[in-house]
Formats: C-alpha cells, sequence, structure tokens
C-alpha cells in the first residue's frame, strides 16, 4: 500500500511540475501564421542559404539578453518564454565571371573635335581620257600652213581670224565650255630658256603680263626636256609637258570649261594623246567675267609676227571635243 502511493505521488510530481515557477527551458516558435512549424520544410531559392536569427530570451516584456544555458528568472505576472525569429533567406555572394570582349581603344581624356566646314576644292591633276577617234599624228600641214615660207596665221572658228600679227582673239565668258584645236610646225630655233616668254597659247584678261594658263616652248638645258611646257596658275605652274619633233605638225586640242571661281577644267591633247589634266581651276582672272584666248607666238607679252621659228595652221572651236578632231 505504501508502495502504491509512493508511486502515486512521485506521478503528480511529474504532472504538476511545481519547479516551472523559479525556472523556464526554451519554447521555440517558427512562424505559426505564415504556416511553418518545427519539423516542416523550407524551400530555399538557388543559390540561397537559410540563417536563423540569434534567439534572445524576452523576460517580463524586457529585452535582457541571457547566455546560452543561463537560467531565467521570472518577473512580475508575465510568463517568460524563449523565441525564434522567423527563419529569412540569406543571398551567397559568389563571384560571376566578367563576360568576354573585345578591347575597345582606352578612353580619350580629351573632347571630340568640333566638325569642321568642308574645304574649299583645290586643283588637282585628273586622269586624261584617251579620246575615240585618236589620230596618231598629223601626217601633213593643214590647209593655211606653208612649210619653210610665212604662215598666213590661224583662222577662226566662225568668227573671223584669231592669233599673232594683229588678229581677233577669242572671247570666253564664266562657264562657257569649248573644245579648241590647232595645228602648228616648230624649228629648232623657236625654243627660249626656262622663265623667258615663249607662249603658243594663253589665256589672258587683256593683260600680259601672267597669263592664268600658258603653253611654252622651253629648253632648260639638260637634254631632256626641250619641248612643250606649261605655265600659269590654272595648269599648277612651269612643268615638263611632252618632246615635240621639229620640222613635221602637231595637232592640239584643248578641251576647257572656263571659270574664275575654282570650278573650272581643262585637258590637253598632243597628236591624239592626253598629256596634261586639271579640275577645279580657274581659267579666268579671279574678278573678271570673262578672257580671251589666242594661239601664236608671243614674246614678252607682245605677238611675234612674220617669223619663221613656228608656223600655225587653221585653228577650231566647237562644243565637244569630237567636233575639232580631224
Amino acid at each position: 500500500m505504501i508502495a502504491l502511493l509512493g508511486a502515486l505521488g512521485f506521478a503528480a510530481l511529474l504532472i504538476l511540475q511545481p519547479w516551472e515557477a523559479d525556472q523556464v527551458g526554451p519554447r521555440l516558435s517558427v512562424a505559426p501564421k505564415i504556416g511553418i512549424g518545427l519539423g516542416d520544410l523550407v524551400a530555399v531559392a538557388p543559390g540561397k542559404q537559410l540563417a536563423v536569427a540569434p534567439a534572445r530570451p524576452v523576460v517580463a516584456g524586457t529585452q535582457t539578453l541571457v547566455a546560452e544555458g543561463d537560467a531565467v528568472e521570472s518577473e512580475g505576472a508575465g510568463r517568460p518564454q524563449l523565441a525564434i525569429a522567423p527563419a529569412r533567406a540569406v543571398a551567397t555572394p559568389r563571384p560571376v565571371a566578367a563576360p568576354e570582349t573585345s578591347p575597345g581603344p582606352p578612353p580619350s581624356s580629351e573632347p571630340s573635335p568640333a566638325p569642321q566646314p568642308s574645304p574649299t576644292p583645290v586643283a588637282v591633276p585628273v586622269a586624261a581620257p584617251t579620246p575615240s577617234p585618236a589620230p596618231a599624228a598629223v601626217p601633213a600641214p593643214p590647209a593655211g600652213g606653208v612649210i619653210g615660207g610665212h604662215s598666213p596665221g590661224p583662222v577662226g572658228a566662225g568668227s573671223g581670224p584669231i592669233g599673232s600679227g594683229g588678229a581677233e582673239a577669242i572671247e570666253v565668258h564664266d562657264g562657257d565650255e569649248y573644245a579648241l584645236a590647232f595645228s602648228f610646225l616648230i624649228q629648232p630655233t623657236v625654243y627660249r630658256a626656262s622663265g623667258d616668254e615663249n607662249l603658243i597659247v594663253r589665256f589672258s584678261d587683256g593683260g600680259v603680263e601672267a597669263p592664268s594658263f600658258g603653253l611654252q616652248l622651253w629648253d632648260d638645258g639638260s637634254g631632256n626636256q626641250r619641248g612643250l611646257w606649261s605655265s600659269g596658275d590654272a595648269m599648277g605652274g612651269e612643268r615638263f609637258l611632252a618632246p615635240l619633233a621639229e620640222g613635221v605638225w602637231h595637232e592640239a586640242v584643248l578641251c576647257f570649261k572656263a571659270s574664275s571661281e575654282a570650278d573650272g577644267f581643262y585637258l590637253l591633247l598632243l597628236d591624239g594623246q592626253p598629256v596634261d589634266a586639271r579640275a577645279w581651276v580657274s581659267l579666268i582672272d579671279s574678278g573678271s567675267s570673262d578672257a580671251q584666248v589666242d594661239v601664236g607666238l608671243f614674246r614678252d607679252g607682245e605677238p611675234v609676227a612674220g617669223t619663221t621659228d613656228v608656223l600655225f595652221g587653221p585653228t577650231r572651236l566647237g562644243d565637244t571635243l569630237e567636233s575639232v578632231l580631224p
């Protein structure tokens, strides 16, 4: 009987747990309001980890921290509990490989240059096309030319004679496009040294000091540059163009656009072969609206008449290259 009473008393002690008033064991609460309890699995996104915030005891409404394993004294009417804060997912930093890109130019500390206006066109040599048909040479003197005697001078194309000996010159205006052809024969005595005026064609505005375009007969004394030379700003200055056979007739053709605004051009052919061409040039002096074109021999600004050093055949003027070819 005594043993039975002792067992009943021991069981009552276990049920009543009278020591709870002095010491509290930890009770865990895991977000019951969102449906997560102890033992439940919590889904975490890939690359994430589940972390638990440090536990703290709540004693009688205070926030006094208690070390793990320490007893918690009850104060007042409240019942102390140990709660665990809701779990939260913490991202784990991971190194990410930089995308492979081709190295670009290093950044420049200098500001980008401001856009500049288009430069004014300058005179440039251009490729000279071969005309069609292209005669290889002039086999015989043209009508009006006299070998070994005095030349009657060039004959104009529809407007009277032109050239030296007091003849009338061709007048061209800004924007006019023409083809001019003439024949000439030279003797060895016709040449002058480089720098001495010895023109057979010139473009001028009435003044004879500095033609904008001219063809000279020069011998520089080297033995390699005896023949036809360029002269004048429109031709880019003095340049050797081609040698000339003596005692035979040559055919020269000049196609051009007259301009005083640096938007003209010219193409020069000698015996059917192109020898010089330039674009963006002014054949008319700046400030003038027209120029005169002279064919003949000119020295020291004046035409030379009655000489047999050079003979000229008829001069032809047309609107196209084909219109003046023989």
